[in-house]
């Protein structure tokens, strides 16, 4: 495990309040990853119950060696810059 700021994918939905609640981060390789991934997430789930967003994050992570692929994988966020966003 490393501490590092790396690009990730941020996905809120919309609790049985109305509020937003920060569901999880996703690592992404770069922004361009992220964008598509975001555009794609957008097309697939309902617009009124999910946001996502782009940003850097300063994370713990883990190379994930699950089966044939390797990925990194978030175990921890320390620091983001969503704080305005819900």
């Amino acid at each position: 495990m490393k501490t590092m700021e790396v690009i990730a994918l941020c996905m809120w939905l919309i609790n049985a309040e109305g509020k937003l609640e920060l569901i999880e981060h996703t690592y992404k390789e770069s922004l361009r990853d992220c964008l598509r991934s975001s555009r794609i997430a957008q097309r697939e789930l309902d617009p009124m119950r999910a946001k996502f967003a782009c940003g850097r994050v300063t994370a713990v992570i883990e190379l994930d060696k699950t089966g044939d692929d390797e990925r990194w994988r978030i175990i921890k966020i320390l620091d983001h810059g969503y704080k305005d966003k819900y």
